[in-house]
């Protein structure tokens, strides 16, 4: 069986919007997005969830 890994550079020189960042798989997804070289607007209700999302 293949196993598929995404190389860190993947997402570079890529912008996405994340709605809904600060809990769940939005900060899950933005999380990983970052991790693969994208910058990450995040969106969401909640200004303190947004920073600890933004922290990490």
């Amino acid at each position: 069986m293949f196993q598929y890994s995404a190389r860190p550079d993947l997402l570079k020189d890529r912008v996405i919007l994340v709605t809904g960042a600060g809990r769940g798989i939005g900060a899950a997804a933005a999380k990983t997005f970052a991790a693969h070289g994208a910058t990450v607007l995040l969106l969401g209700k909640t200004e303190e969830y947004l920073n600890e999302v933004y922290d990490a």
